[in-house]
């Protein structure tokens, strides 16, 4: 019985370990995954530059660049300028990139080489001033001659003999002629550094080729590149690139006719030849080559197509060859597809005031940048007129016993040339510092130049200022006015001191006055000077008295009793 039930028990173990094993074996089966959708990778740009700089692309700023360091920036597909400065903008480079693919592509900007560059340029031309500026030209001719430099005559020269002149440095022409002027001869020199360049003048072979061509009539064909050569429908043979063909011929007209070795370009050319001489025919393949050659490439170029890339300083609207394209922001750029060749670009400000257009050539397969720079058209605009409302200002009699508006003016000047300038005033304000009143101004608005021994003229209302408050304020008489002269302070505003504080009562302080006489011109005209020479600096006519000023700090007049005060300011350079 026990033998009959531990046989049970192997058998259920049995069947359990076989049935774990096939649940095992069902576990490692084929698992289907949902497939992942590709993603295309993003392109970007990394932009690394040698020296620390300021880099844009496509005409937009992107900020700053460490030396040796890199930015990176996320772009399309295509063609990209990427330009950097250094900090100081001395030196600059510009790179066009095309990004082909998703992914990284790397720019490297070297602007320590274009660094370099511009220093050993520096340096040399450095060098080029300090060498001596002149130099001496020894000048010979195998036959008696007389000769000039730089068209100037210098004499004669003997047979064999030479003569030296002192020149400055670069290019010098020399010329001689024989005596009977038959026979001349010219040679262009370089003068590079200090010391003596030779000349030699060889009029004996002028001669000899000219009696030598007197005797024949000759035909001498030039020709710029290989060709094959005809004269009058009849083959001559072959020139070398540069070379020369002579021919004998009879006097009359003669056709030549030169073909390349491709027979692509050809020339012909209709001659005369005179009796007992050499006739010189040149013929010129290289310009019809470069035509040909340059219209096959505008062809070419045109069924391809570009990218214009237009960029504008200034909010824009802009026109493609006449059609509106839209608007730019200031700093923006507008891309367009066009065919190859030339197109109009034509901006205006919103306000229309100010117009750019630019004629640009599109180049095919690629990106042409159109940079659109409005501002300085709108700066030139607006100064314009403001020059117009100066020139518009009016004009006081420059006789200065002549009835003038009350002001006071600078006398500038002598004989037709003399003027009366007013002087505008001026806003000031008042300070107490260490029991000092001083007068502090802003010096850009003293912008009148007078001498150092200046003419001032001041008038007044005959009717007293209390009946016409004009610019000069409560004002009667130049006694009223201070002259003082103006000097930055620790803050670098301009301040004079005017006067102190007493225990009882304002005193003048005098320490930046200047003491200035006048003479009665009229009734109420009066001509002021300075009694010494001015220095250097800014100055004013303050119309402030010491009771105006006691009034103010201790209160004991209301505002409506209270005078206005002007400073009139002017510079002496």
């Amino acid at each position: 019985m026990r033998r009959s039930e531990l046989g049970g028990w192997i058998l259920a173990a049995i069947l359990t370990v076989a049935a774990v094993q096939g649940m095992a074996q069902l576990d490692d089966g084929p698992i289907l995954l949902p497939k992942k959708p590709i993603v295309k990778p993003d392109s970007f740009l990394l932009v690394m530059c040698d020296l620390a700089c300021n880099w844009k692309l496509d005409g937009v700023s992107k900020g700053r660049i460490e030396a040796g360091g890199s930015a990176k920036v996320k772009v399309e597909l295509g063609q990209h300028m990427v330009a950097a400065a250094t900090l100081d903008s001395v030196d600059q480079v510009k790179h066009l990139s095309e990004v082909k693919s998703g992914g990284q592509t790397v720019v490297s900007l070297a602007l320590q080489p274009v660094r370099d560059a511009r220093i050993r340029a520096e340096k040399k031309a450095q060098e080029e001033k300090a060498k001596p500026a002149e130099a001496t030209l020894l000048v010979m001719c195998d036959l008696a001659c007389n000769w000039k430099l730089d068209g100037v005559a210098k004499g004669r020269i003997e047979a064999g003999g030479s003569a030296r002149v002192t020149v400055g440095l670069g290019q010098h022409l020399v010329a001689a002629a024989t005596e009977d002027g038959a026979d001349q001869g010219q040679q262009r020199s370089e003068v590079k550094a200090g010391g003596q360049t030779v000349v030699n003048i060889e009029l004996q072979r002028a001669r000899a080729a000219r009696l030598k061509a007197a005797q024949e009539s000759a035909l001498l064909v030039l020709c710029d590149l290989a060709c094959n050569w005809k004269l009058d429908g009849e083959a001559k043979g072959r020139i070398e690139a540069g070379g020369s063909a002579r021919a004998t011929v009879d006097v009359g007209q003669h056709l030549v006719l030169a073909t390349t070795e491709d027979g692509a370009d050809q020339v012909q050319q209709r001659s005369e030849v005179t009796a007992g001489g050499q006739t010189v025919v040149s013929i010129a393949l290289q310009p019809v080559r470069a035509a040909r050659l340059k219209a096959e490439q505008e062809e070419a170029m045109r069924a391809a197509g570009g990218t214009l890339l237009v960029f504008c300083d200034l909010a824009c609207n802009w026109k493609l060859d006449g059609v509106a394209q839209g608007r730019i922001e200031p700093g923006g750029t507008a891309r367009e597809t066009v065919n190859v060749g030339q197109h109009m670009v034509d901006a205006a400000t919103e306000d229309g005031a100010d117009q750019f257009e630019e004629r640009s050539e599109a180049i095919a397969g690629g990106q042409t940048l159109v940079s659109i720079t409005l501002k300085p058209l709108r700066d030139a605009r607006l100064k314009a007129i403001a020059d117009r409302q100066r020139t518009s200002a009016p004009v006081y009699s420059s006789d200065p016993s002549a009835p003038h508006p009350p002001g006071i003016y600078l006398a500038t000047g002598t004989g037709a040339d003399r003027k009366m300038v007013p002087l505008e005033p001026h806003e000031f304000a008042t300070k107490i510092i260490e029991f000092i009143i001083r007068v502090q101004m802003d010096g850009s608005e003293a912008t009148i130049k007078a001498n150092a021994q200046p003419e001032f003229y001041i008038y007044f209302d005959e009717r007293g200022a209390s009946r016409n408050p004009s610019s000069l304020g409560a004002a009667s008489s130049p006694s009223d006015f201070m002259l003082l002269r103006f000097a930055p302070n620790d803050e670098g505003k301009l301040e004079a001191s005017i006067a102190k504080m007493g225990f009882t009562k304002f005193q003048s302080f005098n320490r930046d006055h200047v003491p200035f006489s006048y003479d009665r011109i009229g009734p109420a005209a009066y001509k002021v000077v300075a009694t010494s020479p001015l220095s250097p600096g800014k100055y004013g006519f303050l119309s402030l008295s010491l009771a105006t000023i006691e009034a103010d700090y201790t209160h004991t007049s209301s505002s409506k009793d209270k005078a206005p005060s002007r400073l009139f300011g002017f510079e002496v350079p």
